[in-house]
């Protein structure tokens, strides 16, 4: 504290006097005293003339305001608000006010971000004190994530490779399911949430997703064997999505293996299962089994394969087949009364064979043959001898045979005399009928016994015609 005085005259000596048992005598018509503390000042001035003057005033100096941090907590992660200051008056006059450049009347601050802070303190006097303290931060954590794709669906080949810059090295970076300090490797797709920790504790949130090549779809259609014991089976692919193109398929069957870049169809394969493997550029396999299979084997059979019957017979050809809404071809036709049913009647005119051919409703084919062997039964009878008398036996003289149904028609039958004459004529009958007959009489008279020759033309039902000629004789 200045003292100064104001005096009139020529000023030999200042007489200080503080009352703390100090003194002072000096020219100087001004004093200071730095101490705190209350002092009856006593101020003795004298001239050259040996005249004096004198005054007394208590002087009360007060302590300086004077303060320190005593606790300071840094900004540790860029970004944060975790400063703290606390400041510490220890000189000055209570109560206090503190006056911050960011607002704030307390004597701790705290959530405090990186930056220049200043304080003003006033005691109770007015007496001031200023402080300020900075507060600096790291860099802030950055991350860029590599991320590789997952080669093939469901493959767990993924990897993340991390770009880390800021903080504070070292770095730690936790993947969910493990601490780390480098890439991961070996990942399915999906989504992770890396955080990565650098030496201070400070953190990042890194999200990053993993994507894979989408999987392999097959469309394809099987074409089943036709008819059993076939080749004509194929595997036929649609479309083929997914993956990486271009493709290649694998056909493996049990004697048939077959690959290709380009192929969409496999023609020719038997009845069995395929191994099949879709092969991407990318080396990704989509593998599955086809069956290609094979119907029933088609089946006819002619119950009889060799038949007898007489010229003029018809017989039903049986069969039995195991075919659903089966087609049938008979050949040849001829004799038969349908080429096309199941069960034709047969009346053929000569010994044949025939062949029928039977189609499945899938067109599948079996055959069958019969042989129908035809006795001509050319065989007439007619006797040597007859006795017209009535008694129920060979009274009738006709053209017999045991081949009824091979004869069409007996086109005509004569009696003559030996001498030529007409006694009888019946034209177009059937043998063994005895109402066409002749009963021994000429013009209702029974003939005399004796010789009589006859004429007669057998018709058969294949055309065929026989002469027929000789002589009987009568007697009773």
């Amino acid at each position: 504290v200045p003292f100064t005085s104001r005096s009139t005259g020529d000023v030999v000596t200042h007489f200080w006097d503080f009352g703390d048992g100090t003194a002072s005598f000096d020219q100087n018509p001004s004093h200071e005293v730095t101490m705190p503390g209350t002092y009856d000042v006593k101020l003795v001035v004298s001239g050259d003339t040996q005249c004096s003057d004198s005054v007394e005033v208590r002087v009360t100096i007060h302590p300086p305001v004077i303060a320190e941090f005593d606790r300071r907590e840094e900004v540790i992660c860029n970004g944060d608000s975790s400063g703290l200051l606390s400041l510490d008056v220890i000189s000055g006059s209570p109560p206090y006010d503190f006056d911050w450049s960011h607002g704030r009347n307390t004597p701790v601050v705290d959530r405090l971000t990186a930056g220049t802070y200043r304080v003003s303190i006033t005691d109770r006097e007015g007496c001031k004190f200023q402080a300020e303290a900075t507060f600096t931060e790291t860099s802030p954590l950055t991350a860029v994530p590599t991320v590789t794709e997952v080669t093939c669906a469901n493959g767990a080949d993924g990897r993340i490779a991390l770009d880390i810059d800021g903080g504070t090295r070292p770095y730690t970076v936790d993947w969910g399911d493990g601490m780390s300090d480098g890439d991961a490797t070996g990942l399915f797709a999906g989504a992770y949430n890396l955080t990565i920790t650098d030496v201070n504790g400070c953190n990042l949130q890194v999200p990053a997703t993993v994507p894979e090549n989408p999987l392999i779809v097959v469309n394809d259609s099987i074409q089943q064997i036709s008819c059993f014991g076939e080749t004509d089976g194929a595997i036929r692919f649609r479309s083929i999505s997914g993956g990486v193109p271009p493709y290649r398929i694998n056909v493996i069957g049990t004697d048939y293996n077959e690959s290709a870049l380009g192929i969409s169809r496999f023609d020719g394969l038997a009845a069995d299962f395929y191994f099949i493997e879709v092969i991407d550029s990318a080396g990704c396999i989509l593998d599955y089994d086809r069956q290609i299979i094979e119907p029933d084997p088609v089946s006819v059979d002619i119950i009889e394969d060799t038949i007898s019957i007489i010229l003029g017979e018809e017989v039903t050809l049986n069969t039995v087949f195991n075919a659903d809404d089966p087609t049938f071809l008979w050949t040849p036709s001829e004799g038969l009364d349908c080429a096309d049913c199941a069960e034709p009647l047969a009346r053929p005119l000569s010994s044949r064979t025939y062949l029928l051919s039977m189609f499945g409703d899938r067109g599948c084919p079996d055959s069958d043959e019969v042989h129908i062997e035809v006795n001509l039964g050319r065989e007439v009878y007619i006797p040597n001898t007859f006795t017209p008398n009535a008694d129920g036996r060979n009274d009738v003289f006709r053209v017999r045979t045991q081949f009824e149904k091979s004869v069409d028609a007996i086109e005509f039958f004569h009696m003559r005399d030996r001498w030529g004459q007409l006694l009888f004529a019946a034209e177009d009958f059937p043998p063994n009928d005895l109402s066409f007959g002749w009963d021994g009489r000429f013009n209702g008279t029974r003939v005399v016994p004796g010789y009589y020759v006859y004429q007669a033309r057998v018709r058969y039902v294949d055309g065929e015609t026989k002469e027929l000629s000789g002589s009987v004789r009568v007697f009773y």
